[in-house]
């Protein structure tokens, strides 16, 4: 969700914020109107048309987007807090956590590595791939500074770790099981376990 009080962070453009919030307001409009809604409302209006639906449709995600009955956001506050200018109602739901049907259990690898040492620090791409390898690679050297140990959800992409002894490698691993045994979670910005 769009927000000038909270604006997110983006690799090629953010809004500093430290400009007063009228003009985050005013900028937030203008990158809507010039990028967002120039690329997505003209499909959804021809889409409205098409069906018979009156009007057109402007400021597709600062409005439009959002059902007037309800916004719900599958995380919790801690993780973002309601912002003034988000969509009301809304209710905080907190992460969607599916494993499938019941208790999955963690692979033999996995357990052995757990019982061999302290609460290890999870790492994950969470819901998207877009993280690179300098992710894994600057979580790996904080962890040798800390002295901890790291599991590492990579996917499907190549491990980038080799010592057995202080990381774990998993394409991918039950999240209710693996929550319960981890010291703390790394998930990058924009991604949602």
């Amino acid at each position: 969700m769009l927000s000038a009080h909270l604006p997110p962070v983006h690799p090629t453009f953010n809004v500093p914020a430290g400009i007063p919030l009228i003009m985050r307001q005013i900028l937030w409009r203008g990158i809507e109107y010039l990028s967002l809604d120039r690329v997505c409302a003209p499909a959804i209006n021809h889409l409205r048309h098409r069906v018979g639906l009156k009007g057109s449709v402007q400021r597709v995600f600062s409005r439009w987007l959002h059902s007037p009955e309800g916004v719900l956001c599958l995380f919790p506050a801690w993780f973002a807090e309601p912002q003034p200018d988000w969509p009301r109602p809304l209710t905080m739901s907190g992460f969607t956590l599916f494993d499938g049907a019941g208790d999955v259990p963690l692979d033999a690898e996995l357990t052995a590595f757990l019982q061999a040492g302290p609460a290890p620090v999870v790492f994950t791409q969470g819901s998207t791939t877009h993280v690179d390898e300098h992710f894994y690679t600057v979580a790996q050297r904080t962890l040798a500074q800390l002295g901890m140990r790291g599991i590492f959800l990579i996917g499907n992409r190549a491990p980038s770790t080799t010592c057995r002894r202080r990381y774990f490698n998993a394409r991918m691993c039950p999240w209710q099981a693996c929550f319960r045994s981890a010291r703390r979670w790394c998930i990058p910005p924009g991604s949602a376990p």
